[in-house]
């Protein structure tokens, strides 16, 4: 038999609790979640540096072909600043209203994601595990971001400024940097060149399709949870928002909007659909200790050694996995019974 004071069982246990109380997922899980993420932004960033020879050509005519077709020769183009003369006072507001969802636009998702983490930390669905849809909000975007760049590295289309600048007929160069088209107007009323030297930096200047800023907004809108259905109205208002002012700013064609809408269809199929099979087939790998219910072991009387290896770091009990056996240490090593056990802790 071992021999130890019940003080080292009560620190042991306690420090554990503390550390296991924070992690909710295994690491696998997490950093298998977060890899097309990192790739996304790998080749977002690294785009540069592949040789201008290697690039594919420039499609210019597909997406304007598309639009008419679509549009029954219309356009949505600058609409309605199209029908509105120089000096009408809406266009003013207008602009700073398209100009604002665009700057935000940059940073929401990612203040959403934190938000998702922070409000469904420590809840349970029902079946007493830990909610897992932030991980499922980053495993879509990040499909999603992974997808559309891959797309636009090997298919570079031309955004609508760009015909407007130079035409159909002038082949484009991988050199033209981006351009902040109809946020030029906002620029010049803040004297301050902000969206010029934001697009200018861009990597990818030929992305027009998909957009990105069609899909996300599709995304936090979609996970907003339903417990906020003022703020779900809002979501999808504000998709329509950003809709708009993709293209009254002259940065996107309808049809890259609706391609950004059927990239985040997909992405979200995909990113639930793996989840649930994930969830599904390996259960009791997904969740952490930390998800468990945890007994702390205060009375060491009659435990050897080997029971304490065992058996003080967590033993699982049916509310949490009724029908995964696995979740259960196997009943000849069960040294510890729950009449034995004075106090239970749930995270």
């Amino acid at each position: 038999m071992l021999n130890l004071p019940k003080e080292f069982i009560q620190i042991y246990s306690g420090a554990l609790d503390k550390w296991t109380k924070h992690t909710r997922f295994a690491l696998w899980f997490k950093i298998a979640v977060i890899i097309p993420s990192a790739l996304w932004l790998m080749l977002f960033n690294l785009y540069v540096d592949i040789p201008v020879s290697s690039r594919p050509k420039v499609d210019v005519s597909t997406l304007p072909a598309l639009e008419n077709a679509l549009l029954f020769g219309h356009s949505l183009l600058g609409f309605p600043r199209s029908l509105l003369s120089e000096d009408n006072p809406l266009l003013f507001l207008m602009d700073f209203l398209a100009a604002s969802v665009y700057l935000v636009h940059f940073a929401l998702a990612w203040i959403f994601a934190a938000f998702l983490y922070f409000y469904h930390r420590g809840k349970m669905d029902a079946k007493g595990r830990p909610i897992i849809e932030p991980w499922t909000f980053l495993l879509t975007m990040g499909i999603l971001n992974l997808i559309a760049v891959l797309t636009q590295i090997s298919w570079p289309t031309a955004p609508p400024w760009y015909l407007d600048q130079y035409g159909a007929e002038q082949e484009p160069s991988y050199e033209i940097a981006g351009d902040e088209a109809g946020l030029e107007r906002v620029d010049s009323f803040l004297q301050f060149n902000l969206f010029k030297r934001l697009y200018g930096q861009s990597p990818i200047v030929f992305g027009s399709f998909p957009s990105l800023h069609a899909a996300w907004p599709i995304c936090i809108a979609i996970f907003i949870p339903s417990t906020f259905k003022f703020w779900k109205w809002v979501g999808f208002v504000y998709v329509g928002v950003v809709w708009w002012a993709a293209m009254y700013l002259n940065h996107h064609y309808l049809v890259d909007l609706l391609g950004g809408a059927v990239f985040t269809a997909f992405s979200y199929f995909v990113a639930t659909r793996s989840i649930a099979l994930a969830v599904e087939h390996l259960n009791h790998k997904i969740y952490s200790r930390g998800s468990c219910m945890h007994w702390s072991v205060f009375n060491t009387d009659g435990l050897s050694k080997r029971d304490l290896d065992l058996e003080l770091v967590v033993i699982d009990i049916p509310k949490f996995c009724p029908d995964d056996s696995d979740c259960w240490t196997p009943a000849r090593q069960r040294k510890v019974m729950e009449v034995e056990i004075p106090l239970l802790k749930e995270h």
